[in-house]
């Protein structure tokens, strides 16, 4: 028996503001990123995806993210960079992708 590295943590995230709740539904494009990286690495990966942004706060606050991949429009591009900055703060070492 070999020792088995740890998966990679990825949360992949299309936040929006409280008030926007009627608009809670996942973008296709973070749908086909987090189909193709399942298809390709699933046994390497654990893979969340995050619509509220409280959940996403949480966690960050208990899970180590390697990769936080966060969507990026008009609409929630402060939202998402100020969960970047969070991310960095709390763990320096995850990857930002927006």
């Amino acid at each position: 028996m070999g020792i088995q590295a740890s998966k990679i943590n990825i949360s992949l995230a299309d936040l929006y503001y409280p008030e926007a709740s009627k608009f809670g539904i996942v973008p296709l494009n973070l749908g086909y990123v987090a189909s193709s990286l399942n298809a390709d690495h699933k046994k390497d990966l654990d893979m969340k995806l995050f619509k509220y942004p409280e959940r996403l706060y949480n966690d960050l606050k208990t899970r180590r993210v390697d990769i936080l991949a966060l969507s990026n429009y008009i609409w929630n591009f402060e939202l998402s960079l100020k969960f970047a900055r969070m991310a960095k703060k709390m763990s320096p070492n995850t990857m930002i992708v927006m």
